[in-house]
């Protein structure tokens, strides 16, 4: 075992990508604990088994759904829209960022997809309006959060796969926390602004009129985002069957608004198919390494010997968010679901904790991980596309990690924000 989980770490040192990190250390785990057929025969079959489910198709759809609305501008749109009737407020530009974030989030399932779009919209128009770069890019490396908590959501599908979870009821216990989350990143820049009205001038309000007529442009957004919710919730189709309805209907709102073409709809295409081959490699590699240490039979000694501890189930559950978080620090988000869940899955389910509630929550854990050092993928991607250092973007994060550890707080205190939904779809 020790042999295959220093494996991994040096090849995630040298700046292997996690997904051939955990397939490469899996591999040499398994050779040194079964023969070589055996390890050749795990090797041939494992890739397809992780990936041959019909739940995972929805993955591609959710993706292609998102490259679709980016590539019509309909972000843009959401964004213009928000602004627009909160602009006047202190910090407004800042907030419109995080509910233009959250409209997204309800038409996409990637935070670096949210990121690299809000990137290169916001980050201009709050410099057009003397905005502090530290509290813009901040801004938008914490709502990029948004689009993975809010259905749908690409990291819970692969969790209801991987935990056997209802996939419809994970996407919509996301629903209430991404709201309380929207609430609570406006409400922190309100009152930062507030404070220190140098961070994010108000600006002049736009006529009644035109705040109206931005609401137009919006309508696909909030129709596509509604209807497969509605889809999600009344369980009148599968997730995979609402991801297609989505997706489809995506493609005939941007065809009716003249937003996409035979370009847009190719460079989608190709965004897709990438997205998707990075996220099936990652569960290719995180599948060989599971089979490793299930050979090893350390995930089993590890659940019996903490299940065995003469202490509360709410200390041990610390102890997981303590992992998460400093996991979070290192790896991306999927990565660390995969190569975990297997092992702190069935620990948790074990002293009584609701798999969906913990999805959910584990979601919000994996999010943060995105907007902390050394390695926080949305702060990077944040970076790269408004030209703002990166230590400027961690900083301006940092006041908003702070609002999502409240929020982390909240959703443990009162389980029933993230479980009010499921159970109403249950009854």
């Amino acid at each position: 075992m020790i042999i295959g989980i220093v494996a991994l770490l040096v090849f995630l040192l040298l700046g292997m990508p996690v997904a051939f990190a955990l397939g490469a250390s899996g591999m040499l785990g398994l050779l040194t604990t079964q023969d070589l057929q055996v390890t050749l025969g795990i090797f041939m079959t494992a890739p397809y088994r992780s990936v041959a489910s019909y739940s995972l198709i929805t993955i591609p759809l959710f993706v292609l759904m998102a490259e679709l609305l980016n590539q019509s501008g309909l972000a843009k749109q959401a964004y213009v829209a928000a602004y627009k009737w909160i602009g006047q407020l202190p910090g407004g530009l800042a907030i419109a960022t995080i509910l233009g974030g959250a409209i997204f989030g309800a038409c996409s399932g990637s935070s670096t997809a949210s990121c690299a779009t809000f990137g290169a919209i916001a980050v201009p128009e709050m410099r057009k309006y003397e905005y502090d770069d530290e509290l813009s890019t901040g801004t938008i490396s914490i709502a990029g959060t948004l689009a993975a908590l809010i259905p749908p959501s690409i990291l819970m599908v692969v969790y209801g796969v991987q935990t056997e979870t209802s996939i419809g009821k994970l996407l919509i216990a996301g629903v209430l926390p991404g709201l309380l989350m929207t609430v609570l990143y406006s409400l922190a820049i309100f009152l930062m602004v507030k404070r220190k009205p140098e961070l994010g001038p108000a600006i002049p309000a736009f006529p009644l009129k035109e705040r109206w007529q931005s609401l137009f442009s919006i309508w696909p957004l909030v129709v596509i985002g509604g209807l497969v919710l509605a889809c999600l919730y009344t369980g009148i189709t599968t997730p995979t069957e609402a991801a297609a309805f989505g997706a489809v209907g995506t493609y005939i709102m941007g065809l009716i608004t003249r937003t996409l073409d035979i370009e847009r709809t190719i460079k989608a295409l190709k965004s897709t198919v990438s997205t998707t081959a990075m996220c099936f490699g990652l569960i290719i590699g995180a599948a060989i390494f599971t089979y490793f240490l299930t050979a090893t039979g350390a995930t089993q000694e590890f659940i019996a010997a903490v299940s065995s501890w003469d202490v509360s189930r709410w200390v041990i559950l610390l102890m997981v968010i303590v992992i998460y978080i400093f996991l979070g620090m290192f790896l991306p988000s999927m990565g660390t679901m995969l190569l975990t869940v297997p092992t702190i899955g069935p620990l948790l389910f074990g002293l009584g904790y609701d798999p969906i509630w913990f999805g959910v929550l584990l979601v919000m854990l994996l999010e943060v991980g995105l907007c902390t050092p050394p390695v926080g993928l949305n702060c990077f991607v944040t970076s790269g596309v408004s030209g703002v250092p990166l230590a400027k973007v961690f900083k301006g994060t940092l006041p908003l990690l702070i609002v999502a550890i409240l929020g982390l707080l909240l959703v443990i205190v009162f389980p029933q924000i993230i479980m009010y939904f499921p159970n109403m779809m249950s009854q």
